[in-house]
């Protein structure tokens, strides 16, 4: 996929989230305000995915050489954000695993190989357990670190500054979680960028997919 195609799809997604509200339940009374505050919030989280990826060049060229595996890791909402990259990105061809960036200072620095890719997913990109699984994997197996936020470069500490192959910011969704402070926006930005970024790089052809998922009701329709 291009980057037009996805720039498409961003237009779709805006046009269905529109489309959206119409199909609430009028069953109990809807604050339409607050709603159109939600799907403006939700149309940007969407729009910073396809920004995104425009920064993510050289993520992109060392997933499509495909020297190593390519480690996700977060802590809190970012783990599980991580958990479903993953596993998509495995999905397509994408050889991925998953990380609890708390652990590998604890021993799980030792799933990551020569020749592998780490990225980090942190809102803040200054998490005490993040920087410190930074510096360990630069002291050890010496990794492609990269690092997804929604803080700016100069805003990041200097362990992200000075090991950090590639920072990629989602600028928009900063100071704009749905209801102020729980993790929403950021996360579907996450997702978002994520899925895009398993599109663009994804390796397997429709047959090898289908090989790869010979199960439930989608392995059926694909074989």
């Amino acid at each position: 996929m291009t980057m037009q195609d996805w720039q498409a799809i961003n237009n779709a997604c805006l046009a269905s989230i529109e489309q959206g509200k119409t199909y609430v339940s009028l069953s109990e009374p809807v604050d339409y305000d607050e709603l159109s505050r939600i799907s403006e919030i939700a149309s940007m989280a969407v729009a910073d995915s396809v920004y995104g990826l425009a920064s993510a060049e050289k993520l992109i060229a060392y997933i499509k050489a495909k020297p190593g595996r390519l480690a996700i890791a977060g802590i809190g909402k970012s783990h599980h954000v991580a958990q479903l990259a993953a596993a998509t990105f495995a999905s397509v061809g994408i050889p991925s695993l998953q990380l609890d960036t708390a652990h590998i200072t604890h021993g799980d620095a030792g799933f990551v190989m020569p020749g592998d890719a780490v990225l980090y997913i942190s809102k803040s990109g200054r998490t005490s357990e993040m920087l410190n699984a930074i510096k360990c994997l630069a002291n050890t197996t010496k990794p492609n670190q990269f690092l997804l936020t929604c803080t700016g470069f100069e805003q990041l500490p200097s362990i992200v500054q000075d090991f950090c192959s590639e920072v990629i910011t989602l600028p928009t969704i900063c100071g704009h979680e749905m209801n102020g402070y729980s993790p929403t926006t950021s996360t579907l930005s996450f997702v978002s960028f994520l899925n895009a970024l398993a599109m663009v790089c994804q390796t397997f052809t429709r047959e090898q997919f289908a090989q790869h998922h010979p199960g439930g009701a989608l392995g059926e329709e694909l074989n």
